[in-house]
């Protein structure tokens, strides 16, 4: 097993990690020198002339830059540096290690040499798979527990979840999720924010929003602008930020978001009108504020390549249009396909739920972002169609939501 590891390593990452990944790193650790006269090239050493020593020294470093040029979760910024610690570490001069590398790749005995030399990889599938199942179940862990806390307590479920997380994370470091789920966390997370608005989608009616004469429109279409234009004046001049920064941050800070007000509402004694206006303001100014965010970056994007911010409003507000219609009509059609009987009922949960991350994932393919907008309108007209297969399934997606 230790052979056929090392002499994997050795074929595919090995060589080129001595004659190309630690050249650059040998350029670091050496100080620029006079130019020496000219001399005839040194002939390639062989396996007799490198010890026992500056063989082990070589394979262990061989392998950790091999490890580190193979991690995806390793930024490729911070390779680099990473790659020359661990060539330092292993004590072998870059010098000395470049020399044995050049050898290997036309020396089979030396080769034979590391391969032996070399440290017996551990198994890596078990501990990882083991790793990533205990952060899930911590974080379950934390996240329902927090929630359980609020309701025995009466705090606020967003606080305790907050604290949880940073205790759990950045405090005691028990759980670090950029290095358990990799890749998956910012996808994980975006599903997440969208399973939340269509499930808070589907709790509007507009007998509600009949009932508070026009607070929700006002807050949309004159709260956002007027916060996004204070919110950037605060970011330049108190924050110190540049205008182009100030204006995208300021457009995410316009956000209120449900994730934050619903969790406040379950746990509050609100009148039924302000309730009313806080759930609508709070689902309905999640997307505009992603897209306000859209609009800044898309905008300072196109502008070194003549884009105007004419253009970029208007082939935004075409994209989330059009994404608006797209959760309109997946609406429609499971409003037509569950009442008739198009769906069993067993499979009616699990299929609205393919469909919310189909209708996000879809939309967010035509322009980022409007998958918020797409889901959160898909949840409102499914919300208002009032059908009895939907009541039927509503507690599974608060499940949903709650996890």
């Amino acid at each position: 097993m230790k052979s056929l590891t090392l002499s994997h390593a050795l074929k595919a990452g090995l060589a080129s990690a001595a004659l190309f990944a630690v050249a650059p790193l040998a350029a670091q650790t050496t100080q620029p020198a006079p130019a020496a006269p000219a001399s005839p090239a040194a002939p390639a050493a062989g396996a007799s002339n490198f010890s026992d020593s500056d063989i082990q020294q070589f394979a262990a470093a061989a392998t950790e830059v091999t490890k580190i040029q193979a991690d995806a979760s390793i930024p490729a910024a911070e390779k680099q540096p990473k790659m020359l610690a661990a060539l330092q570490a292993s004590g072998l001069p870059p010098e000395k290690f470049n020399q044995i590398g050049q050898a290997a790749a036309t020396d089979p005995a030396l080769q034979q040499r590391i391969q032996a030399a070399a440290p017996a990889a551990p198994a890596q599938p078990q501990p990882a798979m083991q790793q990533l199942a205990l952060s899930i179940a911590l974080i379950g862990i934390l996240g329902i527990g927090a929630q359980w806390i609020a309701w025995r307590t009466g705090w606020p479920a967003i606080a305790l979840m907050l604290a949880a997380g940073v205790i759990g994370g950045p405090v005691l470091h028990i759980i670090n999720p950029e290095h358990v789920f990799g890749e998956l966390l910012e996808p994980m997370v975006s599903i997440a924010v969208a399973l939340i608005l269509f499930e808070g989608g589907l709790s509007l009616n507009f007998r509600e929003l009949r009932k508070t004469d026009g607070a929700v429109i006002r807050l949309v279409l004159l709260g956002a602008p007027i916060g996004w234009v204070l919110g950037a004046i605060a970011c330049y001049y108190v924050a110190g930020l540049v205008w182009p920064v100030a204006i995208l941050f300021a457009g995410i800070l316009v956000v209120t978001g449900p994730t934050v007000v619903l969790p406040l509402l379950r746990q509050s004694n609100v009148a039924a009108r302000p309730r009313a206006i806080l759930k609508w303001e709070a689902i309905v100014n999640d997307p505009v504020g992603a897209l306000l965010g859209v609009v800044t970056y898309e905008y300072l994007r196109r502008a070194g390549e003549g884009g105007t911010l004419a253009s970029v409003i208007l082939s935004l507000l075409g994209a989330a249009v059009l994404a608006g219609l797209i959760g309109w009509l997946a609406a429609r059609a499971i409003g037509w396909a569950f009442p008739r009987g198009h769906v069993p009922e067993y499979l009616k949960a699990p299929i609205l739920l393919v469909a919310v991350i189909g209708v996000f994932v879809g939309s967010n393919m035509i322009q980022q972002e409007t998958g918020l907008l797409a889901v959160t309108v898909m949840g409102v007209a499914l919300a208002n169609m009032r059908f009895d297969s939907l009541r039927d399934i509503q507690p599974f997606k608060e499940n949903v939501t709650v996890l």
